[in-house]
């Protein structure tokens, strides 16, 4: 392990066969990288981009309804119980049908900003499914020339650093998914 940034450490994630995962970066960190007060310690971060043809306003203004029924997962299942929106004190919630058990997921918009150059908007989970005890997605998306680029960066912890480590070939791979989906709405580059 080495120092990284912001006082956290780098654990570099390999495979069974000793293989790196590419291109992502797995992050514990003993502090937060944001001032809200729920995202302390031990939590783990997925940070994953995607360029894209259109421009990022054109690129945020889509994130609706439409586009997050499109990056839902095939497994487990979203069933879209409430859509609100992606503005301040907006609420999402799904269930996720496992087949064996559904479990419910609320997220709350805490942020949203527009400048220049990007804009974003944070969905806090309010009631998550077990194992999870802390979420935090910042949806980012950023000036790129004449495109973008889409941010998910994703926080999240179970109170368990081993099992956050486990979570996360799930998580990259549940995530990595939306990849094709943003290129194939917002063009590839």
């Amino acid at each position: 392990m080495r120092r990284g940034p912001k006082a956290g450490l780098q654990i570099l994630v390999v495979s069974a066969s000793g293989l790196q995962i590419p291109k992502t970066k797995l992050k514990y960190t003993c502090t937060a990288e944001t001032n809200n007060p729920a995202i302390n310690n031990q939590t783990m971060q997925l940070h994953l981009k995607t360029a894209v043809a259109q421009d990022y306003l054109q690129v945020f203004g889509a994130f609706d309804e439409r586009l997050f029924r499109q990056l839902a997962p095939s497994f487990p299942r979203l069933k879209l119980l409430r859509f609100d929106g992606s503005e301040p004190g907006d609420v999402v919630e799904v269930e996720l049908q496992t087949g064996l058990k559904s479990f419910r997921w609320t997220s709350l918009i805490t942020e949203r900003s527009i400048t220049g150059a990007e804009a974003y908007f944070i969905d806090q989970g309010q009631e998550l499914p077990p194992p999870l005890k802390v979420w935090h997605h910042k949806h980012l998306v950023s000036r790129h020339g004449s495109g973008a680029i889409i941010h998910d960066i994703i926080t999240y912890s179970t109170g368990f650093i081993l099992l956050d480590g486990l979570l996360y070939p799930l998580m990259l791979a549940t995530f990595g998914m939306r990849g094709p989906v943003y290129r194939k709405v917002f063009g590839k580059v």
